[in-house]
């Protein structure tokens, strides 16, 4: 299982219902069982929950997200909050950021420290930056998958620090 898998399992495990977007079948059908709902597009999650965590594999992944979090904000209204994950270049995370801000949408960058073994164990760091409240918001639910959340500051240093 990769971090991502390991975390959604450890969200589950607390209690809490986790709604999981994976453009790979295989990958949907590993976590059917775990999560509340798993779907090739964010729609489902966005539809229940204020609060996602993404981990994705490439910039291009990032801007497809973005893409389908406009799309549904065009038609949806209330507080949407993303926590970033992934070790990606801080200037795609930067433009996402300021894309996904255009509508209301806030975005934080938080990158994970630790290996697979760690993210089992929940042993994981997470090096949150961006707005302190929204972070605050997600320090308990990080907390289900870490062992420990930084509040690095401002947007980007999450980044910076990994």
């Amino acid at each position: 299982m990769c971090s991502s898998d390991l975390m959604a399992t450890h969200l589950a495990k607390a209690g809490r219902r986790v709604y999981g977007a994976d453009v790979s079948a295989a990958a949907r059908k590993k976590m059917t069982r775990l999560l509340t709902s798993v779907d090739a597009g964010m729609t489902q999650a966005l539809d229940n929950t204020e609060l996602l965590i993404t981990s994705l594999p490439s910039v291009a992944a990032l801007n497809n997200v973005v893409d389908q979090v406009i799309d549904w904000r065009q038609r949806h209204a209330g507080p949407v909050v993303i926590a970033e994950t992934s070790t990606l270049p801080f200037v795609d995370k930067q433009a996402a950021r300021e894309r996904l801000a255009a509508v209301d949408v806030g975005l934080l960058d938080c990158p994970l420290s630790g290996t697979g073994a760690q993210a089992r164990k929940k042993d994981l760091a997470v090096y949150a930056s961006g707005d302190k409240k929204l972070i605050g918001r997600f320090k308990p639910v990080f907390m289900d998958c870490a062992r420990v959340v930084y509040d690095v500051g401002a947007f980007g240093n999450g980044t910076h620090m990994k």
